[in-house]
Protein backbone atom coordinates (compact mmCIF):
# COMPACT_ATOMS: atom_id res chain seq x y z
CA UNK A 1 0.00 0.00 0.00
CA UNK A 2 1.50 3.49 -0.88
CA UNK A 3 1.71 6.52 1.22
CA UNK A 4 -1.16 8.16 -0.62
CA UNK A 5 -3.27 5.07 0.29
CA UNK A 6 -2.45 5.29 3.55
CA UNK A 7 -3.48 8.87 4.26
CA UNK A 8 -6.42 7.89 2.12
CA UNK A 9 -7.49 5.29 4.39
CA UNK A 10 -6.37 7.37 7.47
CA UNK A 11 -9.03 10.21 6.39
CA UNK A 12 -11.76 7.62 6.39
CA UNK A 13 -11.11 6.10 9.47
CA UNK A 14 -11.29 10.02 11.41
CA UNK A 15 -14.19 10.79 8.88
CA UNK A 16 -12.07 13.57 7.53
CA UNK A 17 -12.69 12.34 4.23
CA UNK A 18 -16.15 14.12 4.57
CA UNK A 19 -15.20 17.07 6.65
CA UNK A 20 -15.54 20.68 5.13
CA UNK A 21 -12.29 22.64 3.97
CA UNK A 22 -13.05 25.08 6.40
CA UNK A 23 -13.04 23.20 9.29
CA UNK A 24 -9.75 21.06 7.80
CA UNK A 25 -8.05 24.59 8.24
CA UNK A 26 -9.19 25.39 11.46
CA UNK A 27 -8.06 22.46 13.27
CA UNK A 28 -4.54 23.17 11.15
CA UNK A 29 -4.35 26.53 12.97
CA UNK A 30 -5.64 25.18 16.52
CA UNK A 31 -2.41 22.59 16.16
CA UNK A 32 -0.30 25.11 15.38
CA UNK A 33 -1.48 27.98 18.16
CA UNK A 34 -1.10 24.89 20.55
CA UNK A 35 2.50 24.53 19.34
CA UNK A 36 3.36 28.32 19.68
CA UNK A 37 2.03 28.24 23.20
CA UNK A 38 3.95 25.13 24.08
CA UNK A 39 7.27 26.81 22.45
CA UNK A 40 6.46 30.43 24.05
CA UNK A 41 5.93 28.60 27.66
CA UNK A 42 9.29 26.64 27.20
CA UNK A 43 11.37 29.39 26.55
CA UNK A 44 9.94 31.78 29.12
CA UNK A 45 11.05 28.85 31.59
CA UNK A 46 14.46 28.69 29.80
CA UNK A 47 14.61 32.39 30.14
CA UNK A 48 13.85 32.71 33.98
CA UNK A 49 16.13 30.06 35.14
CA UNK A 50 18.87 32.31 33.55
CA UNK A 51 17.50 35.57 35.08
CA UNK A 52 17.57 33.58 38.47
CA UNK A 53 21.00 32.19 38.50
CA UNK A 54 22.03 35.38 37.19
CA UNK A 55 20.05 36.97 40.36
CA UNK A 56 21.68 34.28 42.86
CA UNK A 57 25.30 35.38 41.61
CA UNK A 58 24.46 38.98 41.74
CA UNK A 59 23.21 38.59 45.19
CA UNK A 60 26.40 36.13 46.28
CA UNK A 61 28.55 39.52 44.98
CA UNK A 62 26.56 41.43 46.92
CA UNK A 63 26.91 39.51 50.37
CA UNK A 64 30.64 39.24 49.78
CA UNK A 65 31.07 43.40 49.42
CA UNK A 66 28.66 43.73 52.56
CA UNK A 67 31.19 41.05 54.22
CA UNK A 68 34.44 42.81 52.61
CA UNK A 69 33.21 46.36 54.11
CA UNK A 70 32.30 45.03 57.32
CA UNK A 71 36.00 43.56 57.63
CA UNK A 72 37.26 46.65 56.15
CA UNK A 73 35.59 49.23 59.07
CA UNK A 74 36.40 46.67 61.57
CA UNK A 75 40.00 46.94 60.77
CA UNK A 76 39.69 50.76 60.94
CA UNK A 77 38.01 50.79 64.15
CA UNK A 78 40.79 48.76 65.76
CA UNK A 79 43.43 50.77 63.97
CA UNK A 80 41.87 54.25 65.73
CA UNK A 81 40.93 52.12 68.47
CA UNK A 82 45.00 51.51 69.21
CA UNK A 83 45.69 55.20 68.29
CA UNK A 84 43.76 56.35 70.73
CA UNK A 85 44.64 54.22 73.35
CA UNK A 86 48.64 55.41 72.91
CA UNK A 87 48.96 57.55 75.95
CA UNK A 88 50.34 61.71 75.62
CA UNK A 89 53.38 62.22 77.41
CA UNK A 90 54.49 65.00 79.09
CA UNK A 91 57.76 66.52 78.93
CA UNK A 92 59.05 68.41 81.94
CA UNK A 93 62.72 69.62 82.90
CA UNK A 94 63.06 68.83 86.95
CA UNK A 95 65.91 70.61 88.61
CA UNK A 96 68.07 71.80 91.89
CA UNK A 97 67.72 69.96 95.15
CA UNK A 98 67.00 66.24 93.35
CA UNK A 99 69.08 63.05 93.51
CA UNK A 100 69.30 63.52 89.58
CA UNK A 101 68.42 66.90 87.60
CA UNK A 102 67.00 66.60 84.17
CA UNK A 103 64.35 65.84 81.01
CA UNK A 104 61.61 63.33 81.68
CA UNK A 105 58.59 62.50 80.19
CA UNK A 106 55.38 61.39 82.37
CA UNK A 107 52.05 60.81 81.45
CA UNK A 108 48.92 63.72 80.86
CA UNK A 109 47.36 64.09 83.95
CA UNK A 110 50.73 63.41 86.41
CA UNK A 111 51.20 65.23 89.31
CA UNK A 112 54.57 67.27 90.26
CA UNK A 113 55.40 64.14 92.94
CA UNK A 114 55.61 61.69 90.09
CA UNK A 115 58.38 64.10 88.18
CA UNK A 116 60.21 64.32 91.57
CA UNK A 117 60.29 60.40 91.64
CA UNK A 118 61.16 60.04 87.74
CA UNK A 119 64.08 62.16 88.62
CA UNK A 120 65.00 60.53 92.32
CA UNK A 121 63.44 62.06 94.75
CA UNK A 122 64.61 64.49 97.23
CA UNK A 123 67.91 65.45 98.19
CA UNK A 124 68.93 66.20 101.79
CA UNK A 125 69.42 69.67 101.48
CA UNK A 126 66.47 70.21 99.22
CA UNK A 127 63.32 72.09 100.47
CA UNK A 128 60.65 70.05 100.17
CA UNK A 129 58.01 73.23 101.06
CA UNK A 130 59.43 75.05 97.61
CA UNK A 131 57.20 73.25 95.52
CA UNK A 132 53.80 72.06 95.26
CA UNK A 133 53.59 68.15 95.08
CA UNK A 134 49.77 67.87 94.24
CA UNK A 135 50.38 70.20 91.17
CA UNK A 136 49.41 69.12 87.83
CA UNK A 137 52.10 69.20 85.32
CA UNK A 138 52.08 71.46 82.27
CA UNK A 139 53.80 70.25 79.16
CA UNK A 140 57.54 71.75 78.76
CA UNK A 141 57.75 73.14 82.44
CA UNK A 142 60.68 73.74 84.63
CA UNK A 143 60.33 72.57 88.39
CA UNK A 144 62.84 74.05 90.71
CA UNK A 145 63.59 72.64 93.74
CA UNK A 146 65.75 74.98 95.81
CA UNK A 147 67.61 74.56 98.74
CA UNK A 148 67.60 74.69 102.54
CA UNK A 149 70.58 77.13 102.54
CA UNK A 150 70.08 79.45 99.59
CA UNK A 151 66.21 79.52 100.46
CA UNK A 152 67.55 81.13 104.19
CA UNK A 153 70.48 83.47 102.17
CA UNK A 154 67.19 84.73 99.83
CA UNK A 155 65.20 84.82 102.75
CA UNK A 156 67.46 87.57 104.78
CA UNK A 157 68.20 89.51 101.31
CA UNK A 158 64.47 89.84 100.94
CA UNK A 159 64.61 91.76 104.35
CA UNK A 160 64.95 95.08 101.67
CA UNK A 161 61.67 93.94 100.03
CA UNK A 162 59.55 94.84 102.64
CA UNK A 163 59.22 93.67 106.66
CA UNK A 164 57.18 90.59 106.27
CA UNK A 165 60.32 88.77 104.44
CA UNK A 166 62.41 89.61 107.40
CA UNK A 167 59.92 88.86 109.94
CA UNK A 168 59.24 85.44 108.82
CA UNK A 169 62.62 83.84 107.19
CA UNK A 170 61.48 80.43 107.41
CA UNK A 171 58.10 81.01 105.30
CA UNK A 172 59.78 83.74 103.40
CA UNK A 173 62.51 81.06 102.02
CA UNK A 174 60.65 79.63 99.66
CA UNK A 175 59.29 82.94 98.35
CA UNK A 176 63.28 83.70 97.32
CA UNK A 177 63.49 79.90 96.29
CA UNK A 178 67.47 80.29 95.91
CA UNK A 179 67.34 83.70 93.77
CA UNK A 180 70.33 85.75 94.08
CA UNK A 181 70.30 89.33 95.29
CA UNK A 182 67.32 88.36 97.03
CA UNK A 183 64.28 87.92 94.36
CA UNK A 184 61.34 86.18 94.63
CA UNK A 185 60.51 83.68 92.57
CA UNK A 186 56.91 83.54 91.93
CA UNK A 187 56.86 80.38 90.55
CA UNK A 188 57.96 78.70 93.79
CA UNK A 189 57.20 81.50 96.52
CA UNK A 190 54.43 80.92 98.98
CA UNK A 191 51.88 83.66 100.65
CA UNK A 192 54.70 85.03 102.62
CA UNK A 193 57.13 85.28 100.10
CA UNK A 194 54.78 86.81 97.66
CA UNK A 195 53.20 89.00 100.05
CA UNK A 196 56.75 90.56 100.65
CA UNK A 197 56.91 92.23 97.53
CA UNK A 198 56.00 96.02 97.29
CA UNK A 199 51.78 96.11 96.56
CA UNK A 200 51.29 92.47 97.11
CA UNK A 201 48.89 91.36 99.83
CA UNK A 202 47.68 88.13 101.34
CA UNK A 203 44.43 88.00 98.95
CA UNK A 204 46.91 88.99 95.95
CA UNK A 205 49.48 86.24 97.03
CA UNK A 206 46.85 83.79 97.09
CA UNK A 207 45.60 84.61 93.48
CA UNK A 208 49.23 84.19 92.56
CA UNK A 209 49.88 80.42 93.91
CA UNK A 210 45.90 79.51 92.25
CA UNK A 211 46.92 81.00 88.88
CA UNK A 212 50.45 78.96 88.68
CA UNK A 213 48.12 75.84 90.03
CA UNK A 214 46.39 76.11 87.40
CA UNK A 215 47.40 77.55 84.36
CA UNK A 216 51.46 76.19 85.16
CA UNK A 217 54.78 77.89 86.07
CA UNK A 218 55.27 81.65 84.52
CA UNK A 219 57.72 81.41 81.81
CA UNK A 220 58.20 85.40 82.34
CA UNK A 221 58.27 87.91 85.16
CA UNK A 222 55.52 89.75 82.67
CA UNK A 223 53.09 86.65 82.83
CA UNK A 224 52.38 87.54 86.37
CA UNK A 225 49.93 90.55 84.98
CA UNK A 226 47.76 87.54 83.95
CA UNK A 227 46.46 87.64 87.47
CA UNK A 228 43.28 89.42 88.41
CA UNK A 229 44.75 92.29 90.41
CA UNK A 230 48.21 92.67 88.69
CA UNK A 231 48.12 95.21 86.16
CA UNK A 232 51.42 96.68 84.35
CA UNK A 233 51.40 99.81 87.18
CA UNK A 234 51.96 96.97 89.93
CA UNK A 235 54.35 95.24 87.92
CA UNK A 236 56.89 97.86 87.30
CA UNK A 237 56.81 98.13 90.91
CA UNK A 238 58.19 94.66 91.65
CA UNK A 239 59.72 93.39 88.55
CA UNK A 240 63.14 94.20 89.99
CA UNK A 241 62.12 92.28 93.16
CA UNK A 242 61.21 88.92 91.21
CA UNK A 243 62.42 86.45 89.30
CA UNK A 244 61.26 82.78 87.52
Amino acid sequence: MSFVDDVDSLKTKLHLRDMPTSLRIGLVLLGAIILFILFQGLWQLSSGDTHLIDGSAQSSWQEEGEESLTVTQAEAAQEGTASTAQPVRLSVHVVGEVANPGLYEVDAGSRVQAALDAAGGFTNDANQGSVNLAREIVDGEQIVVASKNASAAGASGAGSAGSAGTASSGTSASGASGASGGLVNINTADIAGLSSLSGIGEATAKKIIADREKNGPFKTTKDITRVSGIGDKKYEAIKDSITV
